[in-house]
């Protein structure tokens, strides 16, 4: 990132969803300046300066009144606006971990119609929103292939399984059944099972076989904890509603990359092309049974999980690799300066200065109260036992231990 950036990105907080999309993009750009702020602490100073230079503001996600004022100023200024979405987030569901209210919605819909360009990860999202803007692009969430290795076999004697959910257990009316499952699966001693964010049921953890590794932020740490622990198999259930149809195969484009066969919920998004059942992945459907059959057979068929590590590899490769997400913004940052960009008076200049002014002394106070608020609203969740006071702890700790569990550290 740079002073006086020709692209100012604006994200609610560095998350997975902004280092995928947007953070491991850019720093693959090197033709044009950029320069991303997060606003979930408020802003500071130095943003007057950063927004008069950007032709290009970028937001990510955003639906908070802040980003609202900021986006307006950007259009009455003539600044290029360009929204990033990767989630169907007007159709949470229930069990999700952020509550959106009415006019969060309202804004969400704002940057949707207002923005110049929309960005979505998926073709599905951007069918949905093509309602709202007609100039949708497809970017797809990518993984730099180079950085992560494609790992052999090793030689052992335990079939490592891994679970992740990062945010929330994506299980309602199949949650029973499959924890079910995994309890009668960890009764074999050839089986170590691995857990990384919101644990399905806490009975789980009572099994000497069984590794809750906490939540790991930031992104790249996970993925660097994902790869140390050399797992042979992922699980990645999930039922098929709305919402999830329009998400991204990112936990196939994670485990191929780090050469992790992996077990998926024959749904929307994976029983779609370039996902295919064995030949670069197990696509089941969800039944207890089905689970258990793929499961049992990928652990006693080291030859099919090989070749479905293989193939795997080989489709990221030539469909999720970074470059194709550089490729795509760096067309669309083309077409943009192609079109051209309009230039500020003096009189337009400094008025933008009062406007931003007045905009980070309201960020400020806007933190302060909604950090206290959210903090209410916490309680309010773990009180109703929406949220558990386990995972509550976790996500505030934003833990970064790796490989801790009820047996301790594990080594290889």
């Amino acid at each position: 990132m740079r002073d006086n950036p020709e692209i100012l990105i604006i994200v609610r907080k560095i998350d997975p969803s902004a280092e995928i999309r947007l953070v491991n993009v850019f720093k693959a750009l090197k033709s044009s300046s950029y320069k991303i702020i997060e606003s979930y602490r408020g802003l500071s100073r130095e943003l007057v300066s950063d927004f008069i230079s950007a032709k290009i503001i970028v937001f990510q996600r955003t639906f908070d009144p802040i980003s609202k004022e900021l986006a307006d100023v950007a259009l009455q200024f003539g600044k290029v606006l360009v929204y990033d979405i990767d989630d169907d987030l007007l159709s949470l569901p229930l069990n999700s971990l952020i509550s959106l209210t009415h006019k969060d919605k309202e804004r969400i819909i704002y940057f949707l119609k207002q923005s110049i360009y929309l960005t979505t990860s998926t073709q599905r999202l951007k069918e949905k929103y093509i309602q709202y803007n007609s100039s949708v692009r497809v970017i797809e969430n990518t993984i730099n292939v180079s950085r992560w290795h494609h790992q052999p076999n090793r030689a052992k004697d335990k079939t490592r399984i891994l679970l992740v959910s990062i945010d929330y257990f994506k299980l309602t009316t199949f949650k029973d059944p499959f924890i079910n499952l995994l309890k009668s699966l960890l009764k074999l001693n050839d089986v170590e099972f691995y857990i990384i964010g919101t644990v399905p049921s806490a009975d789980l953890l009572m099994n000497d076989n069984v590794y809750s590794l906490g939540f790991i932020f930031p992104y790249t740490a996970y993925l660097e904890a994902v790869e140390d622990l050399r797992i042979d198999i992922a699980l990645v259930p999930l039922e098929e509603t709305d919402f999830h149809a329009h998400k991204s195969v990112i936990k196939f484009v994670e485990y191929s990359a780090l050469g992790i066969a992996g077990i998926y919920s024959n749904v929307p998004p994976y029983n779609i092309d370039p996902i295919k059942d064995e030949i670069n992945a197990l696509l089941v459907d969800n039944t207890r049974e089905a689970w258990e059959k793929a499961i049992h057979k990928l652990m006693k068929d080291t030859g099919m999980r090989k070749e479905l590590q293989d193939q795997a590899y080989k489709t990221v490769c030539q469909h999720y690799d970074l470059k194709y997400a550089t490729q795509k913004w760096q067309e669309l940052i083309s077409k943009i300066e192609d079109d051209g960009i309009s230039q500020m008076s003096q009189e337009e200049l400094q008025s933008l200065k009062h406007r931003l002014i007045k905009i980070i002394r309201y960020s400020r106070v806007l933190w302060v109260l909604s950090y206290a608020l959210g903090g209410f609203r916490l309680v309010i969740r773990v009180l109703r036992g929406q949220i558990s006071i386990r995972n509550l702890l976790s996500v505030l700790k934003g833990s970064q231990t790796r490989f801790t569990g009820k047996n301790g550290t594990v080594h290889e």
